[in-house]
């Protein structure tokens, strides 16, 4: 008997658990009561209503002393008399409704001395997604538009929109990116603008954008073919990254201009470093953190000994090639490069 007592009490348990999970709305009673304690006097709940859905006008009678969790919007309007402000009478009936586990944004409190209308007739409308939002900053010629921040009330803005009074507070905040190269670079002020008339049935609005430049990566031909030009010969990147990111000989993309650019370039003796490095730089004008190294190919034994014997040497005996400590051989990067030969 014990086990069946035992049995039918645990599943009462988790339903009782279940209930206790949810939000108690205050009674009429009770606001009264709070009303009171902040010293008002003759007391009447004028109307008390809530709305089911989160940015719905409220339209839901109630007396309250129930628990539900699909409560929006609540709206409690009383009228008193005394010499209380009205707003200590509405922050103590609002503060019940926050003990009670509501959040703040979801309360509405008007309380007066005289009497006051039972429900304004307030408009809702809808509001725009975040893929309208997204396009109109694009027609500027934008990328990577992201939305930062869409509220309405405190609340955040599903990506397909919603509807809102128009007197909702509403925050939008969004970023983009746009051609630092471009003829035309959109205004922030002409950005913000078109965002704001998308919400032209609403008078509480705050827009604003954050533009990042971008600009192109100067593309592996471009880099090798520039250092052609200063008759340099055989010319290879040995390394080119953008903030640690490696950049292909595919790549054309672009980067901020704040991006560090590590960029290492080779080529045979005999083109002026000093005029090379310069002309490399000049690729990344729009850079402000561009690192370039340049190491140089020497030429092989065979090729050294063949420029002797053409100057008239009877022979040539290479005594000692070294680079960097090491014997010289193809492949190897001139550093510190010490020769010893015999002629």
């Amino acid at each position: 008997m014990r086990v069946k007592l035992v049995l039918l009490l645990v599943p009462l348990f988790f339903i009782a658990c279940d209930l206790d999970s949810r939000f108690l709305l205050p009674t009429k009673s009770e606001i009264i009561k709070a009303a009171e304690n902040a010293g008002a006097a003759n007391v009447v709940v004028n109307s008390y209503m809530y709305s089911d859905k989160m940015f719905d006008n409220p339209s839901i009678n109630t007396d309250g002393g129930f628990k539900s969790t699909d409560i929006y919007n609540i709206q409690v309007r009383v009228t008193y008399s005394g010499t209380v402000s009205n707003t200590a009478v509405e922050n103590a009936i609002r503060q019940l409704f926050i003990n009670n586990k509501f959040s703040s944004s979801n309360i509405t409190v008007y309380a007066n001395t005289t009497n006051l209308p039972q429900q304004p007739q307030e408009e809702t409308y809808t509001m725009p997604s975040h893929q309208i939002i997204i396009e109109a900053v694009q027609n500027f010629g934008a990328t990577s538009v992201t939305i930062a921040t869409y509220t309405a009330n405190g609340n955040n803005v599903a990506v397909a929109g919603a509807t809102a009074r128009g007197n909702a507070v509403i925050v939008i905040r969004v970023n983009y990116s746009y051609n630092g190269l471009g003829t035309v670079i959109p205004s922030q002020a002409a950005v913000t603008l078109a965002i704001r008339n998308l919400f032209d049935s609403f008078t509480n609005v705050s827009a604003s954008v954050s533009p990042t430049a971008m600009f192109p990566l100067p593309s592996h031909s471009s880099v090798i073919a520039t250092i052609g030009e200063q008759g340099a010969n055989n010319a290879k990147i040995l390394e080119y990254t953008a903030n640690n990111e490696v950049i292909g000989e595919y790549y054309y993309g672009s980067k901020q201009s704040n991006t560090p650019i590590r960029i290492s370039i080779t080529y045979d003796v005999g083109a002026n470093v000093t005029l090379v490095q310069q002309a490399v730089r000049g690729l990344f004008q729009h850079f402000n953190s561009v690192s370039i190294s340049t190491m140089l190919a020497p030429p092989t034994r065979e090729a050294i000994i063949s420029a002797l014997i053409k100057e008239g040497a009877a022979s040539v005996n290479i005594t000692t090639y070294t680079i960097a400590g090491s014997n010289a051989s193809e492949g190897l990067r001139a550093i510190n490069v010490a020769i010893r030969l015999d002629v």
